[in-house]
């Protein structure tokens, strides 16, 4: 029974460059045994097309360059230690190579205003200050305001308000252009055409008309409603105060319904009583011959009992 040894990756030496593999690095061991050294450049280049074939860094069938043949030269001496004395295209270079931190490169410190422009546009403006003719200077400012714009469509999506760019080239140059600078400058930059000027004065006085004519009818509106309201306030002291003349009406024809009734029931009773003292005068008239007869028979019957009684009696 065959016995064989098993051998871990943890078991073996170090892989010094990962992107190569542990089979390059075997390789390179193989080629410092290699006593002849034309041997050993000659198997060394061959390394050299593997260590190409198999760096992901490296795309398939790109042209040699001379900055990464160097690389490859110089990961093959740091596979091998350093101890490859081969004759190869490129020096060794030196031990102290692996680990060392590169140098730091030195940036200038200078603050950019405005950083969508870049630091090339402020020198330009710099420049352009230190003209003194006016007729350049002016040409240089034209030219700068076209190339502001060209920086600006490039970090932005829209256009940009074109006074915008007058006034960052303002603030770079620390000066204050009169209006009608600005103008040229915006014309002459290619910012605006020349009508443009002639079109915002037009549409300015348009926009001064329409605020006009909305605050006119704003204001025609606001008295419209405050005459509606007026007129409706008077509408309804109206109604109220008709409302209460018709109650006083009411009222009064109430009460006057109430005296005519009263009066008529006054006048009623008063008739009632001077029929019942007329009936009670005509009863009293028509008893009064009956009483006067009885009186008068009443006396004759005492006339004739006192006549009676004076008659002498017969002796």
């Amino acid at each position: 029974m065959n016995s064989f040894t098993t051998y871990y990756n943890t078991s073996k030496d170090h892989v010094i460059l990962r992107e190569y593999g542990r089979t390059v690095q075997e390789m390179c061991y193989k080629l410092l045994a290699i006593e002849d050294k034309t041997a050993r450049t000659e198997t060394a280049h061959t390394i050299i097309e593997i260590m190409r074939q198999v760096n992901p860094t490296i795309p398939n069938n790109a042209p040699k360059d001379l900055d990464m043949e160097n690389k490859l030269w110089d990961d093959l001496h740091i596979i091998c230690n350093f101890e490859l004395e081969i004759d190869a295209p490129f020096p060794a270079p030196e031990p102290d190579i692996v680990g060392r931190k590169p140098v730091p490169i030195k940036h200038k410190k200078t603050k950019i205003r405005l950083r969508h422009y870049g630091q090339n546009l402020e020198l330009l403006v710099n420049e352009a200050k230190q003209k003194t003719d006016n007729e350049d200077q002016y040409q240089a400012f034209a030219f700068i305001l076209r190339l502001m714009k060209t920086y600006y469509s490039d970090w932005n999506v829209d256009n940009g308000q074109d006074g915008n760019f007058v006034a960052d080239m303002e603030t770079l140059a620390n000066i204050n252009f009169s209006d009608e600078m600005r103008q040229r400058l915006l014309i002459e930059g290619g910012i605006i055409d020349p009508n443009a000027l002639l079109r915002m004065q037009q549409r300015q006085e348009k926009q001064k008309q329409q605020d006009k004519d909305k605050m006119r009818n704003s204001r025609n509106n606001r008295n419209l409603r405050a005459n509606r309201t007026i007129t409706h306030a008077n509408n309804n002291r109206n109604k109220t105060n008709n409302n209460q003349t018709n109650q006083t009406n009411q009222t009064n024809q109430t009460n006057k319904t109430n005296t005519t009734n009263n009066n008529n029931t006054t006048n009623t009773n008063t008739n009632t009583t001077n029929n019942d003292i007329t009936n009670t005068n005509r009863n009293n008239n028509q008893n009064k011959p009956n009483q006067n007869q009885d009186n008068k028979n009443r006396n004759n019957k005492n006339k004739y009992r006192n006549n009676k009684s004076n008659k002498p009696k017969p002796q």
